[in-house]
């Protein structure tokens, strides 16, 4: 069973601003729901994980995740990613999952003296980012993205996660921070804005405790992955019962196996290579080796006479650089000039 599985069998989940357990449908899980497994994106992009124990912690990424999410050393040594260099984000369904398991890279548990460590005693399981975009935002969305951003792809991010409570062996599912996108046409990324899923009383004892920005950059990631055709997807088989076994189960509900009946996007990529790896590499055709890049739609005029139409498109590597173009195209009237 993968996450999605659990939130789809789950009717309530906890709310940390309301302080209530909600049902994951009011956010928008379903059965229509597609959903991506990032654990080997997230493997290769973040190097470690420092947790607090009191809701915040502290992510290490790897030199190729610094590439990708476009982090930028400031004056003071620290770094922030610059998000208008993202490119490719075109959500793949207009309802749909990214998730991937949190222990597929090292996380190191370390409570500040004085820290009230409220999680010290749980191992967190999952991390997920449901996106809605399209048809799937309500009346209300559309209203706000269309006076904020109109014409663009709008989208809206909800975190969930799963974790286990050590002192009563449990499983605990939640949601927490959200984030507001919107991309152009071709995928470039104008505006991202995260906001802290917490209560009043929360942020003046923590003020720390803002959002978790790390899974919403991992969820972009593999949108940009596969917007540029970088990553491939694996559609998992449909588990396949006889008619027998069907009838049985109909007479029997409560001896159904946990079959999961979604079925999972899984991101094949190969080990991703940073740009100081792959500057040796040489490319026959463009595409991966050169920046990212679009095309215009063109003629191609083939060897054995034949003239094709090339059709609009994007290539190149977006981790090596990000060039935006503008075509002025002059249109032929036919008139002849007075002379």
């Amino acid at each position: 069973m993968r996450f999605l599985d659990y939130l789809l069998q789950t009717p309530l989940v906890h709310d940390p601003a309301e302080k209530r357990y909600v049902n994951p449908a009011d956010f928008g899980i379903g059965m229509d729901t597609e959903c991506f497994v990032l654990d080997n994106v997230y493997a290769q992009l973040v190097e470690g994980i420092i947790d607090y124990g009191d809701g915040t912690s502290r992510t290490s990424y790897t030199p190729i995740g610094k590439e990708l999410l476009r982090f930028h050393t400031n004056t003071d040594g620290s770094a922030t990613y610059v998000v208008s260099k993202y490119c490719g984000i075109v959500p793949p369904y207009n309802n749909v999952m990214f998730e991937y398991k949190f222990d597929a890279v090292p996380v190191k548990k370390e409570y500040p003296q004085g820290s009230p460590g409220y999680w010290k005693d749980s191992d967190t399981i999952y991390e997920g980012v449901l996106v809605r975009s399209g048809s799937a935002l309500d009346s209300e969305e559309h209203n706000w993205f269309g006076e904020q951003n109109p014409g663009h792809i709008n989208m809206v991010m909800q975190e969930f996660w799963m974790l286990t409570d050590g002192k009563i062996n449990n499983k605990i599912i939640g949601l927490d921070s959200f984030a507001v996108v919107s991309c152009d046409n071709e995928g470039n990324l104008l505006q991202y804005k995260s906001f802290p899923r917490r209560s009043p009383e929360e942020v003046e004892a923590n003020s720390d405790a803002g959002t978790n920005n790390r899974v919403f950059l991992i969820a972009l990631a593999g949108m940009m992955l596969l917007g540029t055709k970088v990553a491939e997807s694996q559609k998992s088989p449909t588990p396949v019962i006889s008619r027998q076994q069907r009838r049985y189960y109909e007479r029997h509900p409560d001896r159904h196996p946990l079959v999961s009946e979604v079925r999972f996007h899984t991101l094949n990529v190969d080990r991703l290579k940073s740009h100081a790896e792959s500057q040796g590499d040489l490319s026959k055709d463009g595409g991966w080796k050169v920046a990212w890049h679009t095309v215009r739609q063109h003629l191609r005029h083939l060897k054995n006479g034949k003239v094709v139409i090339v059709k609009a498109h994007c290539k190149g590597d977006p981790r090596k650089a990000l060039v935006l173009k503008n075509y002025n195209i002059r249109m032929e009237t036919g008139e002849k000039k007075p002379g």
